[in-house]
């Protein structure tokens, strides 16, 4: 005879206890007063292990043909590591979703490595037929739909790589940026609205690649001039996020297109309108890649910010910030520390929000002025304006650029 199991008061506030304990004993450990989790590398290159071509995922690409999908992960050795567990970054190359590839990010991985991160880069379904509608969009679903078994695969095997499954965050660019955020947002409910039976078509979202049924949860995302559809953006699905983009990018909008694709601007707006953190680094005369782009320099530099950025979310110090510069973070020395020139700056844009007009107060000599919308076209222009009038324009995010001799500075406003 099997006895039933009704677990008493006691029981339940001591599982309650232990549970409770252990998490933030997980969250205690990751926001450390030493080096780990900042822009410093805590550990050398030497110190780095990796493991390449890991199959996730077996599918049929948009030709029909057999697909092996791999991924390659990169972790602190064991050997000079003392954390039983780690927190995990997925890491999603760009490339239109017809190229690139997942050694692409090969350097971002080691980057975040090296700050204490266990970083994975993983390959996805490419290409698509024009001649079929919706075919882009088609391309994205698939891409999801690998992030998502990707994910799974991460969850049923963290313990061979020492991840913590309740710490994981994605990252990526362009289209590796829409692909991460889809891979939080989309549900299969949103999907089926914006293309009627794509999930009879392609299959779901949620259960594509490969037979694994774990769940998981990305604590907060890591987007590179990428976007999505923001009607998937609900309020309680809101996670933090570092956004970097170039307002000038015409590939990738940093405002909202004719479709509700809506870019890193839009999701910054949205995130702060909820009370959920966001960091926000623009390039005001920026395209698409900003601050070197995929270069060694450009990984470092973003390497650098994400870390900080999550380490805040460990720390439970996460704030919005609004970064106008190629500026080097400092967490590593005080934890709620974030460089911003534009705040500290003794210019004062006001009143931001703004109905029909605002001023500028604080700047001396020459300086040449120009106000761009979201998606970067330029509105006004012209030199040492004091006041400027805006009632013609219609409500939004618009973003001004200061320009004298010695630098360009830029202003995010709000119109209401």
């Amino acid at each position: 005879m099997i006895k039933s199991f009704i677990p008493s008061l006691e029981f339940i506030a001591g599982f309650l206890f232990v549970s409770l304990f252990f998490s933030n004993n997980l969250r205690a450990q990751y926001c450390t007063d030493d080096n780990r989790f900042t822009e410093v590398e805590y550990f050398s290159i030497n110190q780095i292990d990796s493991v390449f071509d890991i199959s996730y995922a077996s599918v049929n690409d948009w030709l029909g043909e057999e697909l092996d999908l791999q991924l390659d992960i990169y972790f602190p050795s064991s050997d000079y590591d003392s954390l039983s567990q780690r927190p995990f970054v997925m890491m999603i190359h760009g490339g239109a979703f017809v190229g690139g590839n997942k050694s692409g990010l090969r350097k971002d991985c080691r980057e975040l490595a090296k700050r204490g991160f266990v970083a994975a880069t993983i390959s996805y379904r490419l290409g698509y037929d024009l001649e079929v509608p919706n075919s882009q969009f088609l391309a994205v679903y698939r891409a999801v739909q690998d992030a998502n078994a990707a994910f799974r695969y991460i969850d049923e095997n963290s313990s061979d790589y020492s991840i913590d499954t309740s710490w994981m965050f994605a990252g990526g660019l362009s289209a590796g940026s829409y692909t991460v955020l889809g891979a939080h947002y989309y549900d299969q409910e949103d999907m089926d609205s914006f293309i009627p039976g794509i999930g009879s078509l392609l299959g779901g979202i949620n259960d594509s690649g490969n037979d694994l049924t774990n769940t998981f949860s990305i604590k907060g995302n890591y987007n590179s001039w990428g976007a999505l559809l923001i009607s998937s953006m609900q309020i309680e699905e809101l996670i933090p996020t570092i956004s970097f983009h170039g307002v000038l990018d015409e590939t990738v909008l940093i405002g909202l297109t004719e479709i509700g694709i809506g870019g890193s601007a839009i999701v910054d707006s949205l995130l702060n309108e909820n009370g959920v953190c966001s960091e926000l680094v623009i390039d005001s005369l920026g395209g698409h890649g900003i601050y070197g782009g995929s270069t060694i320099s450009g990984s470092q530099f973003r390497s650098k910010r994400a870390s900080c950025f999550f380490k805040s979310i460990f720390c439970d110090n996460c704030s919005s910030e609004f970064i106008t510069e190629q500026i080097l973070p400092t967490c590593s020395s005080d934890l709620s520390s974030i460089n911003n020139l534009t705040s500290s700056s003794s210019i004062d844009v006001y009143p931001n929000p703004f109905s029909d007009s605002f001023k500028i107060e604080g700047l001396e000599g020459t300086n040449y002025f120009t106000l761009y919308n979201s998606t970067g076209q330029k509105i006004e222009e012209g030199d040492n304006i004091s006041d400027f009038e805006m009632s013609f324009v219609p409500n939004g995010i618009y973003f001004l650029s200061i320009q004298s001799n010695n630098f360009v500075r830029s202003v995010k406003l709000v119109k209401l």
